[in-house]
């Protein structure tokens, strides 16, 4: 089972014994060569909220091409690319045990980033509309990424608001580069099993 840690400042999950043995057997299926390093897609099903599946991919395709890891999206849209394994329902303990192993999780404007967030994995995320200050990811591994208005060209100027789908994609790899950075060799060591 998995509950919240409300004894913190920042919301926790704990993820049992059983629940993270299958985590880091799924880890050790989906990453081919031991050690190698988990990104995670966390990608909206809004579309309203997406940063785009086929930009996300492109996005994790650039970290893995920096770190050497293998890129997996946990829910969302179907994309034809890599694997995709479900979050929804029974799955979502499951998922969660695996986030909880990823060394960097790419997330749009979505609930799943607080989860990532929660379960104390570095987590690179993408806003649009909503205000990250008051819905973005609360852990000292986040890194929040969006655009200004006045940097979306042609995206609504005159509301104001913000458009996730301009935030540069060289942008969104380099801040997930450094939150994995930032979480290694963390990352490893649990994945071994190491409690910390």
């Amino acid at each position: 089972m998995a509950g919240l840690d409300v004894d913190s400042a920042a919301p926790r999950l704990r993820l049992g014994s059983e629940l993270s043995k299958r985590a880091r057997s799924l880890l050790g299926q989906l990453c081919a060569e031991r050690g190698r390093p988990l990104i995670v897609l966390l990608p909206a099903r809004d579309l309203r909220r997406s940063y785009g599946i086929a930009r996300l991919w492109q996005v994790g395709q650039g970290v893995s091409e920096r770190m050497g890891g293998t890129v997996v999206q946990l829910g969302g849209p179907i994309h034809h690319e890599g694997v995709r394994i479900a979050r929804a329902g029974t799955a979502a303990p499951l998922a969660a045990a695996l986030i909880a192993l990823a060394a960097v999780c790419l997330s749009d404007d979505t609930g799943w980033c607080q989860v990532a967030a929660a379960c104390d994995a570095p987590v690179a995320a993408v806003f649009g509309p909503s205000d990250p200050h008051r819905h973005g990811p609360v852990s000292p591994r986040a890194a929040v990424l969006w655009a200004s208005a006045r940097d979306c060209v042609g995206c609504a100027p005159q509301s104001g608001s913000r458009c996730l789908r301009c935030v540069p994609m060289q942008s969104f790899v380099d801040a997930a580069e450094q939150v994995a950075a930032a979480h290694w060799p963390r990352d490893r060591l649990r994945a071994l099993g190491i409690p910390l």
